[in-house]
């Protein structure tokens, strides 16, 4: 188990119990990591915004053209989030903040600025997405309530 731990998280201190039940639970695959110490070929996002209309409470269509970037570190370095391909009764879905390329086992705080024709800008920050051994973002979601805006803006 210690090899799997120090694999998963790069300690060999603390959280013991909670990894072999991971490891227990999973199968050995904690972390992303598989049995044969490979990582998984997927790569999910590290932020996923659903876009709301905050009055209604409804999805905001993809015909608002909704744009937005994750803006990461002390060097404010901006990176476009990609807008999710619609489907039916699925929300719509800006992803993105997955981490500098190379990036393992590190915690990266953004802030995420998302824009939609008709509303007002929505932003939050400080956003922590853990990056694992294997260079996969902890996916972090949450929902852009958008606000219409005030003609003439």
């Amino acid at each position: 188990m210690q090899d799997m731990l120090l694999k998963c998280t790069g300690r060999t201190r603390g959280a013991r119990i909670a990894v072999a039940t991971a490891l227990v639970l999973t199968g050995g695959q904690a972390c992303g990591i598989f049995d044969d110490g490979t990582c998984p070929a997927w790569d999910p996002a590290g932020i996923e915004v659903d876009i709301v209309d905050a009055g209604s409470g409804r999805i905001v269509p993809h015909s608002a053209n909704p744009t937005g970037f994750t803006i990461r570190g002390r060097l404010r370095i901006r990176e476009p989030m990609d807008l999710v391909p619609p489907f039916p009764g699925a929300p719509t879905q800006l992803v993105g903040g997955k981490g500098p390329p190379g990036a393992r086992s590190e915690v990266f705080v953004y802030d995420v600025e998302v824009a939609a024709d008709g509303y007002e800008t929505w932003r939050t920050s400080e956003i922590s997405v853990e990056v694992d051994n294997c260079g996969h973002a902890r996916t972090v979601e949450m929902a852009a309530r958008f606000l219409p805006s005030t003609p003439g803006e």
